[in-house]
């Protein structure tokens, strides 16, 4: 993946003082995850991009921000086909629909995906559902969601996501079935058969926040990184595995 540039512009005036430690890890981590937004200066969402080549203020940048970042490490999705990243392959025509309306519904805080391409590869690993059934962990089910957040965005975003959040399926149903074709050796090594019964001993979140379950030790967090190992698994599958590694999906001190 290209570095971005490591001398940033001075964004002391918008990210106030850093540790020198965490400075360099903004500024010389080569991993879309080293740069990503995710700590939040105010209740008012003001979230803080320290150190990592740009300061974007507000939401809407750092999600236009992480969009680059992604698309920079993702540069070689279709050499990671190998290890179940299914980026290259050609949406059908419900993914498209799904993703069409989710993205242009749920934006801003209630974004769910960082792209229409992390959406994509996410909802072909979904099973399609029945339409007539919008239940389940499928992409039927989170399409009604989405036709239903295009009115209220903060009450069906979340379940119109990558997780479901228990109204189209759970958190860690979504986040096993993800992993296992995303990541399979990972998947394999951590225990297939046991993912639900481990997932379920992390901390499950009432929503789905993009930007804020960056990090923590949630199964929210892993499903942010299990969403983008699905355009480039190489990068972000040991981001996205149960037993957290630094700085990924630690518990905050």
């Amino acid at each position: 993946m290209p570095r971005l540039p490591r001398n940033p512009p001075n964004t002391s005036s918008f990210c106030g003082p850093t540790s020198e430690q965490r400075r360099r890890e903004l500024t010389e981590g080569e991993h879309f995850d080293s740069f990503a937004c995710g700590r939040r200066a105010t209740r008012a969402n003001e979230l803080l991009f320290c150190g990592g080549g740009t300061a974007m203020s507000g939401r809407g940048g750092c999600l236009a921000w992480l969009g680059l970042l992604l698309a920079l490490s993702c540069g070689n999705a279709d050499k990671d086909s190998d290890k179940g990243g299914t980026a290259s392959e050609p949406a059908t025509t419900t993914c498209a629909s799904y993703c069409d309306r989710v993205v242009s519904a749920c934006s801003g805080d209630n974004a769910v995906y960082i792209n229409d391409e992390e959406c994509l590869a996410v909802c072909a690993l979904l099973e399609p559902g029945d339409s007539d059934e919008s239940e389940g962990n499928t992409v039927a089910c989170r399409t009604a969601r989405a036709k239903l957040a295009e009115r209220e965005p903060e009450a069906y975003c979340s379940a119109a996501g990558p997780g479901g959040n228990d109204d189209c399926g759970s958190d860690c149903e979504a986040y096993c079935a993800l992993y296992s074709q995303v990541c399979p050796t990972e998947a394999e090594a951590q225990g297939t058969d046991s993912c639900i019964e481990q997932c379920a001993a992390l901390v499950e979140q009432p929503g789905f926040d993009l930007i804020g379950d960056h990090q923590g030790d949630t199964v929210e967090c892993r499903l942010v990184h299990v969403a983008a190992a699905s355009l480039s698994p190489t990068e972000h599958c040991q981001h996205a595995q149960l037993s957290p590694t630094q700085p990924w999906c630690v518990a905050d001190r």
